[in-house]
């Protein structure tokens, strides 16, 4: 006769096991991404740049690393369409201010933009989005503020002046923290695309028969604002119009 004892060790036995096992797998999985991701890059190195392509694409769990050289391939037999997509999404994956800096300096330097001067609002905005990417950078920024904080408050010795400066320094610091979470949301909860056809119309409405605006280039990046029967709405260049959604490829 079974003990109540004896039970719940057969369960935990089962649980332990289904749990290595589980285990197991995982790592197999990941050894398996490692094998392909340095047969890609050897496949790279002797420049079969589509093969390397074709193995990445392989790769079950795609990392930075795996997106950036998928584009470098494809930007290496002149598909830019398909290397600024992959770009892009290797952006998304970026998890460092240097990962995300790279990828802005190899898509400028191989789509020929030139670098423009911005007003300090959006320098801002451009810095805390990128510094918000990187926990390290974060966790540094509230080291100071704390710091600043504290030696505000030594300087001044009566407790009002102290509550007036910590507050301010508070509030001031709650809307830097709100405005990188809204710029590091905004990032993530963004859509857009990368068109893939040559010639792509833009119309004014949601259905072919509507008002030809202008036609999309190929390689261009919209943002995705919505979707209705087969069209999407999006944004490029501060004009909104309706496109065939299998003229672009979403990030």
């Amino acid at each position: 006769m079974v003990t109540t004892i004896e039970r719940k060790n057969m369960i935990v036995k089962k649980i332990l096991v289904m749990f290595f096992m589980f285990y197991g797998m995982q790592i197999q999985c990941v050894q398996d991404d490692v094998n392909l991701f340095l047969r890609a890059k050897e496949l790279f190195s002797q420049e079969h740049y589509q093969d390397a392509f074709n193995v990445f694409q392989r790769i079950e769990n795609k990392s930075f690393a795996v997106f950036y050289n998928m584009g470098l391939c494809c930007l290496r037999q002149n598909k830019k369409a398909e290397a600024l997509l992959a770009f892009k999404r290797a952006e998304k994956k970026a998890l460092s201010y240097q990962e995300h800096t790279l990828v802005q300096s190899v898509t400028d330097f191989a789509y020929g933009k030139e670098s423009e001067d911005i007003s300090w609002y959006d320098q801002i905005a451009v810095f805390c989005k990128k510094s918000i990417l990187s926990t390290p950078i974060l966790l540094f920024q509230l080291l100071i503020l704390f710091g600043l904080i504290f030696l505000m408050v030594s300087w001044y010795k009566r407790w009002y002046e102290k509550y007036k400066v910590s507050s301010c320094i508070a509030l001031a610091s709650w809307f830097l923290l709100y405005f990188m979470y809204c710029y590091k949301v905004d990032e993530i909860t963004k859509q857009y695309a990368v068109v893939i056809k040559e010639t792509t119309p833009i119309y004014s409405g949601p259905d072919s028969s509507f008002h030809k605006q202008f036609d999309l280039e190929q390689s261009q990046l919209v943002d995705i604002m919505a979707e209705l029967n087969g069209f999407l709405k999006i944004k490029v260049d501060n004009h909104v119009g309706w496109i065939d959604s299998q003229s672009v490829e979403l990030v």
